[in-house]
């Protein structure tokens, strides 16, 4: 069998204040380790991804949405000529949701007949709305590798589809109703699998156009994904019903083996580690970063979605620090009480600040993530938040706005209280766009705060030093 997996376009969102969101082009992970997971048992598979193919053609969907990436005819051309026996559309993005439907709406044009098959977290949160879908025939719920090569021995007439764990999918009679198996099966030796499809991607493209977490430009680097499951349940996250609750990891000596390829194979010198909880296991990394030196890998690295403040510790800052960590990013979210309850976490604060200061002393730079305009907040939480964000010696201080993301407990929650109105714009599910009101606040004044807040930081940090010293 023809396989084709297709990471769609992506839109840019333009507010009515004319602020429009950025642009971003990166390695589509997900359907890399499907890739190389149905390759290695003898499929044949091709990787499509939209949004880097056309990544400078840009089209004027309506007022607030700016579509960049492959035009159809291109697509259309591409699957034409490779004529797969079946696709597979990731919607790792709610707001990508529409270009998903775009994607699979071409693939029943061309051919009717040909199976089409979605998965992501957003497929994960809302699997039934998917496959109402005239044109998506399977919905692949959670981790995606195991379901996804049991539902192609199905359509080969190896496998009996009830038996098929984390599959959504319409009954074959007329009345075409929706059937939802149950969970995932996760897989529990992650060193059993193979590498992302690295071979499948144009990866000089992707450097090119290269990744800024924070102001930092970055070329040749690599996204990577060492571990998998988070035990946290944040209301906001879809992690836990992606990948499990169950954390699961590589050993730090396949970690290893797959940053020497990208090294030697592709020049890589900056790896971002792209899982929620890379640093939670303190003495797995402390073995990955003695193999970083040991083996004489001088490559900068870091982990951009967010570390845990509590985890880290001196000595551990000291040994990251050591095998190239340029960069801490942490997740200090909120200083209400009743927020961090609600989200079963804590921080101490003065435990931040001294993590920032053993970072700055072991010559790394400091992010700081912020969320602000949780359901039971209000304006003085987010007041005292943005306050404490002025009194901590971070380089860069994120505000991020709580999205409610199908699927979460935060997304269940403003259903319930009617907190988000209907129809949802999925287009809108960005973490620096309001979508909630409540009593307390609505959309609009988030976004003010979300900006006034970024003012004030700035503000902070231009004294009349900075000011004539860059004159």
């Amino acid at each position: 069998m023809k396989i084709l997996l297709i990471n769609p376009a992506t839109r840019r969102y333009i507010k009515e204040n004319g602020e429009a969101t950025c642009k971003n082009g990166t390695m589509p992970l997900g359907i890399m380790f499907i890739a190389s997971f149905i390759e290695k048992h003898g499929y044949d598979v091709k990787i499509l991804d939209v949004t880097i193919e056309g990544y400078y053609t840009e089209k004027i969907i309506d007022k607030n949405n700016i579509r960049y990436g492959q035009p159809i005819e291109d697509i259309e051309k591409f699957i034409t000529d490779y004529s797969p026996d079946a696709v597979g559309v990731t919607c790792i993005q709610s707001m990508r949701y529409y270009e998903v439907l775009e994607v699979c709406s071409i693939v029943k044009t061309i051919n009717k007949r040909t199976p089409v098959i979605v998965g992501g977290s957003h497929v994960t949160g809302a699997p039934r709305e998917c496959l109402e879908n005239e044109n998506i025939d399977y919905a692949v719920i959670g981790e995606g590798e195991i379901t996804f090569l049991k539902l192609l021995k199905f359509l080969e007439h190896k496998e009996d589809i009830n038996n098929i764990r984390g599959l959504g999918y319409k009954t074959l009679d007329s009345r075409r109703e929706i059937v939802i198996n149950p969970g995932a099966e996760w897989i529990a030796d992650l060193d059993s699998m193979p590498m992302p499809a690295w071979h499948l991607v144009p990866m000089e493209k992707y450097f090119e156009i290269g990744v800024g977490p924070s102001q930092k430009m970055l070329n040749r680097y690599a996204l990577l994904v060492t571990s998998r499951g988070c035990p946290h349940k944040c209301n906001y996250c879809p992690s836990f019903k992606c990948w499990g609750e169950k954390y699961r990891s590589m050993s730090p000596q396949r970690v290893l083996q797959e940053i020497q390829y990208l090294y030697e194979k592709y020049d890589i010198r900056t790896i971002l580690f792209e899982e929620h909880n890379f640093i939670t296991n303190k003495k797995r990394v402390m073995e990955i970063c003695s193999l970083l030196k040991q083996n004489n890998l001088k490559i900068n690295w870091s982990a951009p979605n967010g570390m845990e403040v509590n985890c880290l510790d001196y000595e551990y800052i000291k040994e990251m620090a050591s095998a190239g960590c340029d960069m801490l990013h942490l997740a200090v979210e909120t200083t209400s009480k009743k927020v961090y309850d609600k989200l079963d976490k804590k921080v101490n604060y003065d435990h931040v600040h001294d993590v920032i200061k053993w970072g700055k002393e072991c010559g790394m730079q400091i992010a700081a993530f912020f969320m602000l305009g949780f359901p039971g907040e209000t304006k003085e939480d987010i007041e005292n938040s943005i306050e404490y964000s002025t009194q901590i010696d971070a380089d860069y201080v994120h505000f991020f706005i709580p999205t409610p993301l199908p699927g979460t407990p935060l997304f269940d929650e403003c259903i319930e209280k009617k907190y988000i109105s209907f129809p949802i714009d999925y287009s809108r599910l960005r973490y620096n766009i309001g979508n909630i009101t409540t009593a307390d606040f609505n959309p609009e004044e988030i976004e003010n705060y979300r900006r006034n807040a970024w003012l004030k930081v700035m503000a902070k940090k231009v004294t009349k030093k900075d000011v004539w010293g860059n004159l």
